[in-house]
């Protein structure tokens, strides 16, 4: 199995692409959309305005993170869909990854595409920075939360708002998903600088091209992912790549017997990039409207 994705991730062999490309191909590999700079969201209200009691201006927990767009947008776009473009080829070019369901394989590509894809930046060295855009993305805390959903009862349930209010009022933690739904996906400096640094972790362990190609596979084969299918061979391929890597760094670099630990450290901090914060900085302008998820299916069964 080793031998098999050393052969997979290392070499790629280029294989013929059929005559159809995928929808969009044109515009990821040269675009011309105009970088329209994120709409920004509204200003967070003022704490005495719209706030339970209980949440006066002491005690609110709100956090605000600065908005930030791409400073020389046309540039980074380019190579972000160069790299999302050489992401999915190593994606198609395993054997490994084809001999999978077919619905597995498209799961496991648009579940897993911005850990890939963020990893790809390292790799590839995309250099890029951002400027703000003079906007705030709000987090509300659970106080700001119950307010926000009194305010929106035409479209809320009642008993979504009174179990809400219960659980601060008891101090039981509001599901994440409550808050995470009041929320923007517009990028932040705290986005940017989770992204930074886990580029930035890569490059100061100087990963080598077959250290990329083991941990991109031990990425993409995830078995904790919904919807599988099979699971099952889908962990054992896992299982493969890690071993692999881990039997890699061992042989190629033996004074460094901590290498494979500090790779995966560093997994942890990249799942912590939300895939619609990549969608937003990288491709949003490029895409407009368009699911990422589509156009990924699309490349994966049409080539790119």
């Amino acid at each position: 199995m080793a031998d098999q994705l050393t052969d997979d991730c290392v070499r790629c062999p280029s294989k013929s692409l059929p005559p159809e490309k995928s929808i969009l191909y044109n515009l990821l590999i040269t675009p011309t959309v105009p970088a329209l700079p994120p709409s920004l969201p509204h200003a967070p209200a003022n704490p005495g305005d719209d706030r339970d009691v209980r949440y006066s201006r002491g005690q609110c927990r709100c956090a605000t993170s600065t908005t930030v767009t791409l400073r020389n947008p046309h540039s980074v776009h380019q190579h972000a869909c160069q790299t999302l473009l050489r992401t999915v080829r190593f994606v198609r070019n395993l054997a490994t990854f084809n001999d999978l369901d077919p619905g597995d394989r498209s799961v496991l590509l648009t579940s897993g595409w911005s850990d890939l894809f963020t990893l790809g930046l390292a790799q590839s060295r995309v250099q890029f920075s951002t400027v703000p855009t003079g906007g705030d993305r709000h987090r509300s805390c659970q106080g700001c939360v119950v307010a926000k959903l009194r305010g929106q009862q035409n479209s809320v349930s009642t008993e979504t708002v009174v179990a809400t209010e219960t659980m601060v009022a008891t101090e039981t933690e509001v599901p994440t998903e409550t808050v995470v739904a009041m929320e923007t996906d517009v990028p932040t400096e705290t986005d940017v600088g989770k992204i930074r640094g886990f580029v930035e972790r890569c490059q100061g362990l100087d990963l080598d091209m077959k250290e990329y190609s083991y941990l991109m596979a031990a990425l993409l084969f995830n078995p904790d992912v919904p919807g599988l299918a099979d699971g099952r061979q889908v962990e054992v391929l896992q299982n493969s790549a890690q071993q692999s890597l881990n039997e890699y760094t061992a042989a190629r670099y033996p004074l460094q017997p901590l290498r494979f630990a500090r790779i995966l450290l560093g997994l942890p901090a990249l799942r912590s990039i939300k895939a619609k914060v990549i969608t937003e900085l990288f491709f949003r302008p490029l895409i407009g409207a368009v699911d990422m998820e589509v156009i990924l299916t699309d490349m994966l069964l049409k080539g790119c």
